[in-house]
């Protein structure tokens, strides 16, 4: 099995655990050590590293745009650990056979974090399949809502202050080791200009902002277009903010705040099969009628 697992041929036929994915980001880092480097991005809040792969061609890259992705913030997302390492994958094992890939290598520097709450993840996998949050100790409870735990706009709408439901917020904005970590990563990386969290529910797209229905100056135009571009190919569920779904303090508004940038910021959730949901649960029925109009005229992949 670990023979597979170096070669590539299995890892990706199952979930792997936190020392598996771990394991196989430095095996990809030494198929190919002139363009990936295995870092330590923070550190959770028992102790665990947040691992991830920095991927860019040869050269000096210091002028070069930043792609940020990372899985498992809710630690029960299972499938946001293969897709995030996939990515990382691809981009090595294919940069001397894919023009593409190759071009893409060259031209950006990729930060892929598969496991970005990694005790939240084990505990998914040893005690409780369908547990979320991380592993603070409440009192009484634990847990904190990492998704809800980011600064801007914390704790509105959307969002708990009660410690043992699941959307808990926290006690203050990035009260969490691990959301200060990826606050203080993007912070230390203004090159960063596409920012990528991947979760597993829903089968939505969301961009910012999502506590009100005004999208930001410089999202508008390039969003609406990629958000749409997506479920055109994907029949994921598109969530302009005009459907006034309130989600406060989530990740993606916090990275669209610094600085204005990055210039795409996504949160995909993934879907199953690829067949959309029902959009009967939407209580803005103009929204949600033109979200079917789009829907008719689109070729969802099957």
């Amino acid at each position: 099995q670990n023979e597979e697992i170096i070669l590539g041929v299995s890892f990706f036929d199952a979930y792997q655990r936190y020392d598996t994915v771990n394991a196989y980001l430095n095996t990809l880092a030494a198929l190919r050590p002139d363009l990936a480097q295995v870092f330590t991005l923070g550190t959770s809040l028992q102790g665990r590293s947040m691992t991830a792969i920095r991927i860019t061609g040869p050269g000096d890259a210091a002028n070069r745009p930043g792609i940020l992705f990372h899985g498992a913030q809710h630690a029960r997302e299972w499938i946001t650990v293969p897709v995030s390492t996939y990515v990382a994958d691809q981009l090595i094992r294919n940069y001397d056979t894919d023009p593409y890939i190759r071009r893409l290598v060259d031209r950006c520097v990729f930060y892929i974090l598969p496991i970005m709450n990694p005790d939240g993840y084990i505990h998914s996998w040893d005690v409780d399949r369908l547990w979320r949050k991380n592993r603070r100790n409440n009192g009484g409870s634990f847990g904190v809502d990492l998704n809800r735990n980011w600064g801007w706009q914390w704790g509105g709408e959307g969002a708990s202050s009660v410690p043992s439901i699941d959307t808990y917020r926290g006690p203050s904005p990035f009260s969490e080791p691990e959301t200060q970590a990826m606050r203080d990563f993007i912070l230390a990386h203004p090159n960063i200009v596409a920012y990528n969290d991947v979760h597993a529910y829903s089968q939505l797209i969301l961009w910012p902002w999502g506590y009100t229905d005004v999208l930001p100056p410089d999202q508008a135009e390039a969003a609406s277009a990629l958000g749409l571009g997506y479920w055109r190919t994907t029949a994921l569920i598109v969530l302009p903010q005009a459907l006034r779904i309130s989600l406060p303090a989530l990740t993606n508004e916090f990275i669209a705040l610094v600085k204005a940038r990055p210039n795409v910021v996504l949160i995909p959730n993934l879907p199953d099969r690829g067949v959309p949901f029902d959009l009967a649960w939407l209580e803005d029925s103009t929204s949600a009628g033109e979200l079917q109009k789009l829907q008719a005229s689109a070729t969802p992949r099957p």
